[in-house]
């Protein structure tokens, strides 16, 4: 036995050369890319939408992650990863089972037994512990167990990653349904003056001061006001329909009704880089993806080495039931064994191949993953940035428009000037009020998009009791 274990690593040495083994793809440098350990920043850690300040959607987002299946069918893939790690740690501990037997035969006069046992029926009863051991000398348990303790911290990254897009979800579709709730309030509000205005050409007409043929304009933007109405009205049913099934609540669940004030929603976008979406949990995910697969490899490497288990065997035998358990009846029995594969047919260099195969798709995985949210990262920054400079250009012109309005009904109650041209002032403000509102929705998107960039990991996955 002491021989077999001190020739057993030169037969290790030897049967290494057996292993077949690729050239590992290389992972990209996160550094390359500018990426560091940054945390992100402070708007995008946390319940970042209680920013808004709008308790409607912290109930919507609290009930999306408290019923959402998404969210059920991430956790069961986390339980699931941990059950495959404890199974993978079992390996390398000892199996202990009992057993017990009666077997009653007839044993033949013309066989190994003599009289009396041959030629008689006999009562044969085993009553026994058995221990057995897998020795883990090439660290094939280990690995697994590493690999398996990977996919458990994937699962929970994946899980987070559930949470913050659900939560990200549910947030776009109440700030769409805020946008289109106050675009419907305008277009009403537009078809209100298309309505004043066809009245004023009526007027106009028959105090003989217009041509008829004037109505036929007026009437055709009254139309076109009426007409806008209804886009707004499908937009406002169809994210409500959107937070019901994200929230998993019957539509009436869901507010009809949304604040008429504008969230001042600003973020700090000064001095971001691409340093703060290293903790992104997709990419913390592939991490763990590429280094299972790694320990995969060195496990399905190490298989093609001598494998020794040791047996350990504490029983009771005997023919007579009346003497089972005298010290005469005891059986010990000691087996260690070593087995060595020689021939398989191919199969462990199969499945080493399989593993570096799988190896190089986790590493293509986290390169491509990495690439991924650096592009989202900077295109949702520079969106953002581009947005708010829009937003505020927006907000100018419609406060101008806004103030000439006034301005033309002032003069109008004044006697100063024409209602046509108190019309055309109001028009112009709610058109400017209009585009106002369609950038700041824009801008309000564009920061939602960079919160999503930028989302991180916990600073553990949770551990689950």
């Amino acid at each position: 036995m002491h021989c077999m274990l001190r020739l057993s690593p030169l037969i290790a040495v030897l049967l290494a050369g057996c292993a077949e083994l690729s050239t590992p793809p290389a992972t990209l440098s996160p550094q390359a890319l500018g990426l560091t350990e940054a945390r992100a920043p402070a708007f995008a850690a946390g319940a970042w939408w209680r920013a808004l300040g709008d308790p409607a959607l912290d109930r919507l987002v609290a009930q999306a992650l408290a019923a959402n299946p998404r969210l059920t069918l991430a956790d069961a893939k986390v339980r699931a990863a941990e059950a495959g790690r404890a199974v993978a740690a079992a390996g390398g501990g000892p199996n202990v089972g009992f057993a017990y037997s009666r077997n009653r035969q007839r044993y033949s006069a013309d066989s190994i037994y003599p009289p009396p046992i041959g030629g008689s029926w006999q009562t044969l009863e085993e009553i026994g512990l058995k221990l057995d051991w897998q020795v883990d000398l090439w660290g094939q348990v280990s690995e697994r167990v590493a690999a398996e303790a990977g996919q458990v911290a994937a699962a929970r990254f994946d899980a987070e990653l559930a949470r913050q897009w659900l939560s990200a979800e549910v947030t776009a579709q109440y700030l769409a349904l805020r946008v289109a709730k106050a675009q419907q309030a305008l277009a009403a509000e537009a078809v209100a003056l298309a309505r004043s205005r066809d009245k004023q050409v009526q007027w106009r007409v028959k105090a003989g001061l217009s041509d008829p043929a004037s109505l036929a304009g007026t009437r055709a933007s009254l139309a076109a006001a009426e007409a806008s109405l209804a886009p707004w009205d499908g937009e406002v049913t169809a994210t409500r329909a959107a937070l019901a099934a994200l929230t998993v609540q019957p539509l009436p669940a869901i507010p009809a009704d949304t604040p008429t004030a504008w969230p001042e929603w600003t973020l700090d976008t000064a001095g971001l880089s691409l340093s703060a979406i290293s903790r992104r949990p997709e990419l913390a995910a592939a991490r763990q993806g590429v280094e299972a697969a790694a320990h995969r490899v060195r496990a399905a490497r190490a298989d093609f080495y001598p494998d020794l288990s040791l047996s350990l065997l504490l029983g009771l035998t005997s023919l007579n039931p009346a003497t089972l358990f005298d010290a005469a009846s005891r059986e010990l029995g000691v087996t260690p064994a070593l087995s060595l594969p020689l021939y398989r047919a191919g199969g462990l260099q199969g499945r080493l191949d399989a593993e570096q195969a799988a190896y190089a798709a986790a590493v293509g995985q986290y390169n491509q993953t990495l690439l991924d949210v650096a592009g989202q990262c900077a295109s949702a920054l520079a969106k953002t940035q581009a947005a708010a400079r829009a937003d505020a250009a927006a907000a100018d012109a419609a406060r101008g428009a806004q103030q000439q309005a006034r301005a033309a009904e002032v003069l109008f109650a004044a006697g100063l000037a024409a209602r046509d041209d108190a019309l055309a002032a109001a028009e112009g403000a709610l058109s400017a009020r209009q585009k106002w509102l369609s950038v700041r929705g824009e801008r309000l998107q564009a920061q939602l998009a960079l919160v999503r960039a930028l989302g991180e990991v916990p600073e553990s996955p949770a551990e689950k009791p």
